[in-house]
């Protein structure tokens, strides 16, 4: 029974990341005029979509949520290549030709996705390691504020929220985390005894 509801969790995860592919395709297609701002909206969301912020903040809450670090590593990496392979599949569709190169390259980028799956599971008790993730995430910010948004309101709006809801669910896990210390020896590296 806990192998098929493992089993679920992984097949659920790929889907939800197939479905994000098709919704950040569908979103980039859409151009910034239209009727009552409504593609703007919808050009707004396929923007954040290319970020990297987004996809951040949606692997971090998985491997918060994830019962071990390998089982947060498998749960990123499922979510990372659905979306991957999706995202992939349906620009070839469109009729981008992608070089060797660059599929292999991002390829390559599928695995340290579920190592830092692992390491987002472990930096839950540590507040060195949390503050270092939310450095990450500025940095992401950063990414697509100068990259991917152009500096849209709505766009830098929605990824000033996704980076707070980072900053949340690192820090509230770290404070789950705690409650579910019972140790006395205090580490410098965490901010609980452990």
């Amino acid at each position: 029974m806990k192998h098929l509801r493992l089993s679920t969790g992984f097949l659920l995860t790929a889907v939800a990341g197939g479905v994000f592919g098709v919704i950040s395709v569908i979103f980039s297609l859409f151009t910034p005029t239209g009727l009552f701002g409504l593609n703007m909206a919808f050009y707004n969301t396929g923007m954040v979509c290319r970020g990297v912020l987004i996809w951040a903040v949606v692997c971090t809450a998985l491997a918060l949520w994830a019962r071990s670090g390998l089982h947060a590593g498998l749960l990123v990496f499922c979510f990372v290549s659905s979306l991957w392979l999706t995202v992939t599949t349906l620009e070839v569709l469109r009729g981008y030709d992608f070089g060797r190169e660059e599929l292999l390259l991002q390829m390559l980028l599928l695995v340290p996705a579920g190592f830092c799956g692992c390491l987002v599971y472990r930096t839950r008790k540590s507040l060195l390691l949390r503050a270092a993730a939310v450095c990450c995430g500025g940095l992401f910010w950063l990414f697509d504020f100068g990259f991917c948004s152009g500096g849209e309101p709505f766009a830098v709006l929605t990824e000033t929220v996704l980076l707070g809801l980072m900053v949340y669910c690192l820090f509230t896990a770290g404070a789950e985390a705690r409650s579910q210390s019972r140790g006395y020896r205090f580490d410098f590296l965490t901010d609980y005894p452990v």
